[in-house]
């Protein structure tokens, strides 16, 4: 159980429920994009003791979590982390344009969403090595130009 839970319990426990509050909606996002189930029942169980027992705002504020914990995790799906389902968008996104790429007659296009490979460098670059010779060279031309002189 994370930090702020435990820290939400023990407020809640002085009789602190607005603090409870502010530490449980502070725990929601990294709870949810972590995609831990025993955190968001805590998290539950503690908004559902404050809609019981708490003043008329807190039961508002402690309602109004237990909606967006409902509308976060529908029950018939199995919870997965956020970056899971990034991580399945961006696939279908390449997945999508791998399948364009067929229907044009399977013509090569260079650009980095097509060809991810062909942007990650390879190995070393001879660009700036160059470039750095061609300069090195020239200070050594001045140089030995100046002892002649």
């Amino acid at each position: 159980m994370s930090d702020g839970l435990k820290q939400a319990q023990k407020a809640l426990g002085r009789g602190d429920a607005d603090e409870a509050l502010v530490l449980l909606w502070n725990a929601l996002e990294p709870v949810r994009i972590t995609g831990d189930r025993g955190a968001l029942r805590t998290i539950e169980q503690l908004a559902t003791e404050i809609a019981r027992a708490g003043d008329e705002a807190q039961q508002r504020d402690a309602k109004r979590l237990l909606e967006a914990l409902g509308a976060s995790v529908p029950q018939d799906e199995p919870l997965r982390p956020a970056t899971a389902r990034v991580e399945a968008e961006v696939e279908a996104e390449v997945e999508a344009e791998v399948g364009a790429e067929v229907e044009r007659g399977g013509e090569e296009v260079e650009t980095e969403e097509a060809a991810p490979e062909a942007a990650a460098p390879r190995g070393l670059r001879l660009g700036p090595i160059i470039w750095f010779l061609a300069l090195l060279a020239f200070l050594l031309f001045n140089l030995l130009s100046e002892g002649r002189g």
